[in-house]
């Protein structure tokens, strides 16, 4: 008797991404993490690109980078359509170009069935975040957020207390009761790991040398060179083959996580420190162990770089049809 082989289907993230792309100060940041999630646009669903205040300059940003996408999935030497990747007309379908839309988009594709869940990531403020749920609460069970630099700024940036650069909006939406029980990963500053150190400026070397995609990651490094992809510390989380993606206590390439309100919010995490003595719910409690804790936060990224790195270069290999031994 002749054996069936049953094939089960990959059920992709589904993915909203709002970015603050027009920020002349960070942006270089935004624009290497979204062309690091376009050379992984077949492992997720992209539903929808925000520019986080819709402005022209925001839309702009984007376009380039998704033009450069174009140039490499329209190239047939490459290995874009082969391996399944999204048509740069399906993928500029995804960006959305005013606050409305977008506020609507987020709400529709909350309460659309589905077997896989909808995560939004948060490369800017939480404004637009806020504004969706206050529109419809009911959308906070059905959402799973993930967050960066939205709650304390880090001992090298200012006192303890100060409100983060991305902090507007999310004050809002912790505080609401609603919320209490929305899955939501807050990455305070394990992200910044994806910063420091010379490997992001090897990476960025071997990276420029792959079609438009690397040209353009290159090119926009200019105010921070290097690989700056602290924006990514959300797309790891779904990226990395090694992650629960229901138990972020596990940790990552994205870093460790725990849950510093496990009863009154059993579906919140931020990023872990190993000192004991550190107070996540209130940090300037502890304040005098705030450098200890950024380093330690930040380690477990910096560890796990060179393995996402590796897998990176395999990928675009691949992907632009070089032997792996090049």
């Amino acid at each position: 008797m002749q054996e069936q082989t049953v094939t089960q289907t990959v059920v992709k993230p589904r993915v909203i991404i709002t970015t603050d792309i027009c920020n002349d100060k960070t942006d270089s940041n935004d624009k290497q993490s979204l062309g690091h999630l376009l050379l992984y646009a077949n492992q997720v669903e992209i539903i929808a690109l925000i520019p986080d205040d819709c402005s022209e300059k925001g839309l702009l940003n984007i376009n380039e980078c998704l033009t450069a996408y174009s140039v490499d999935f329209n190239n047939k030497e490459n290995n874009f359509q082969a391996l399944g990747f999204p048509s740069p007309s399906n993928l500029q379908n995804r960006l959305i170009e005013n606050k409305d839309n977008a506020i609507k988009v987020l709400i529709t594709e909350a309460r659309k069935q589905s077997d896989a869940p909808l995560y939004v990531l948060v490369w800017g403020n939480m404004r637009i975040i806020k504004d969706a749920l206050f529109a419809a609460p009911d959308i906070a069970s059905k959402i799973r957020l993930l967050t960066v630099g939205t709650r304390i700024k880090s001992p090298f940036e200012d006192r303890c207390g100060n409100l983060n650069w991305n902090g507007w909006g999310r004050t809002e939406v912790f505080s609401d009761h609603r919320f209490k029980q929305m899955w939501w990963i807050e990455n305070d500053w394990a992200n910044m790991g994806l910063l420091i150190g010379n490997e992001p400026l090897e990476i960025i070397n071997e990276i420029k040398r792959f079609g438009a995609l690397g040209v353009y990651l290159e090119k926009v490094n200019a105010l921070k060179p290097g690989f700056k992809i602290a924006d990514s510390a959300t797309l790891l989380y779904l990226l990395d083959p090694t992650v629960s993606k229901d138990h972020p206590e596990y940790g990552g390439w994205a870093g460790n996580f725990i849950k510093p309100y496990p009863v009154e919010r059993p579906n919140y995490w931020v990023d872990r420190a190993n000192t004991k003595k550190w107070n996540y719910q209130n940090p300037c409690d502890t304040w005098e162990l705030a450098e200890q804790a950024y380093t330690e936060r930040t380690n477990a990224v910096k560890e796990r770089r060179k393995v996402m790195y590796a897998q990176l270069t395999v990928r675009m290999k691949k992907l632009y049809n070089l032997s792996l031994n090049n």
